[in-house]
């Protein structure tokens, strides 16, 4: 069985990494940004526009950078864990079912290993997920009742 628990600065150094799943909202806070600048232009300098710029760039430049999942051809990294330093790599061809649960506060990626080992992280964002999971680990997604 090659997935396991393990501490982020064992993963090997020479991976690829396809796809990362990063928890600050770049999209998000770029469009609010362009809104700003949309605001202070059309309504010459607006206080509102300015705050929203700078709020931006603030959000870019000095909150920090959370990585939820990473992607490669033979395994993803989960980074979910109270110590920034474990992670959990599961390989693709051990993944029996995966499922992703909504629930009121907050939604669940349940993945079921050979072994009957079961790992769930707490995601946000569906879409993306489930489309990275069905390219990588396809016909595994666990049928609903």
């Amino acid at each position: 069985m090659n997935s396991k628990a393990i501490k982020s600065y064992n993963l090997p150094p020479d991976r690829v990494i396809n796809v990362t799943i990063d928890a600050k909202p770049y999209v998000l806070i770029a469009l609010s940004t362009l809104a700003g600048f949309a605001l202070a232009i059309f309504n010459s300098g607006d206080l509102l526009g300015l705050a929203i710029i700078a709020s931006g760039f603030f959000a870019i430049m000095f909150l920090p950078r959370r990585i939820l999942m990473e992607f490669s051809d033979d395994y993803l990294v989960i980074y979910n864990k109270a110590n920034h330093y474990d992670c959990f790599m599961i390989y693709y061809e051990e993944i029996v079912t995966w499922s992703y649960i909504k629930k009121m506060t907050y939604d669940e990626l349940n993945f079921e290993l050979v072994g009957g080992i079961n790992e769930t992280v707490e995601c946000f964002g569906p879409y993306r997920i489930e489309k990275l999971l069905n390219t990588y680990a396809p016909n595994k997604k666990k049928k609903k009742k």
